[in-house]
């Protein structure tokens, strides 16, 4: 096993770990914190799609659609579900365990089928010099996946970010 991809099964499983706690805790809520999170799953959102628009077939993009609308679904779902509690002072959250479970386990059983396949995204090279190289975004349930999981965190994000600046405002000064 080379080492590039023990590096990427060890951050794996470093963001798999943060994905499970922060789902089984409660989480202080803080908006700068949530707000950085918050756009950088929005740039995965715009950048996913660009970046694959010259390689991907237009009619992958449907997929991709899908995943956005459930995303924001499932988001909507979270958020109903969503348990605020104060310690200390200070607004904490928790989210869903189910629904936060579903979609991590829909990522990685994703990324797995992928990986296991036939073994050609875990191969260094390309078949042939000028076919282009594997991507885990060539196909389309892949990438709606990836929308619906981007799609999710990007919206709890917002809403959760706009709960908190509600919190602080109606907060005694």
């Amino acid at each position: 096993m080379s080492s590039s991809i023990v590096i990427i099964v060890l951050l794996l499983g470093y963001s798999l770990y943060r994905r499970v706690s922060r789902t089984v805790r409660f989480i202080p809520l803080q908006s700068r914190r949530l707000l950085t999170r918050t756009v950088i799953w929005l740039l995965l959102l715009v950048l996913i799609p660009v970046l694959q628009a010259s390689v991907v077939p237009t009619a992958v993009f449907l997929w991709y659609a899908v995943g956005l609308v459930l995303g924001v679904v499932l988001g909507g779902i979270a958020m109903r579900t969503v348990r605020y509690e104060e310690r200390g002072g200070v607004m904490h959250y928790r989210m869903n365990l189910w629904i936060g479970a579903i979609v991590t386990l829909l990522f990685l059983a994703r990324l797995l089928t992928d990986f296991s396949t036939d073994g050609s995204l875990l191969q260094s090279g390309a078949q042939s010099p000028t076919a282009p190289a594997p991507s885990l975004l060539s196909d389309g349930s892949s990438l709606g996946l990836f929308a619906l999981v981007f799609a999710y965190y990007a919206f709890t994000g917002i809403m959760l970010y706009l709960r908190a600046r509600s919190f602080a405002q109606s907060a005694p000064k």
